[in-house]
């Protein structure tokens, strides 16, 4: 997983699939498109949050769209919705 830019409660995140990432039908596992999903997630959080705070991302949405095979290239973008101690 690789941080392609961040700004301010936002974050791009990419990720090449490789074939260990792939299920036995060879199409990428979901847990592995979960742990992406909350990389990106934690990345914003983290732009957005003071220096030495404790960040928990509470909702995350992954779509899957079509079935995803190895040597494909996932992009992430995770944006800050709302801040603070209150939901």
């Amino acid at each position: 997983i690789e941080v392609v830019s961040t700004r301010v409660g936002d974050a791009i995140l990419r990720m090449e699939t490789q074939g260990w990432h792939l299920s036995a039908s060879s199409n990428l596992y979901g847990g592995t498109l979960g742990v992406f999903a909350q990389a990106a997630a934690d990345a914003a959080a983290a732009t957005a949050a003071p220096t030495g705070a404790k960040v928990r991302p509470l909702d995350i949405k992954v779509q899957y769209p079509r079935p995803i095979g190895p040597g494909h290239v996932l992009t992430a973008d995770a944006r800050v919705v709302h801040a603070g101690r209150r939901i």
